[in-house]
């Protein structure tokens, strides 16, 4: 079930990504391609990092005890249904 998961989310990416060289290839000027490109592989780049950035302050500003770990055990029993 996880690999036909991945698969679909695989495919929809491929597509998306189709999509979107299409839409640029027919939108952006060439002389503006290479620049725009540049800024679209620092989006690309440094989007994950941000992202790493905003739950690392969410974790440091929310705490990451042993609230949530007891949390998880109470809940346990609900798993095995």
């Amino acid at each position: 079930m996880v690999l036909v998961c991945l698969g679909r989310g695989r495919a929809g990416d491929m597509l998306s990504g189709l999509g979107r060289s299409t839409i640029w290839n027919q939108t952006i000027p060439e002389e503006l391609r290479g620049r725009l490109a540049g800024i679209e592989v620092l989006s690309y780049s440094v989007g994950p990092q941000l992202g790493q950035v905003r739950a690392g302050a969410m974790a440091g500003w929310t705490g990451t005890g042993r609230r949530s770990g007891r949390a998880g055990w109470r809940a346990w029993p609900r798993w095995r249904c």
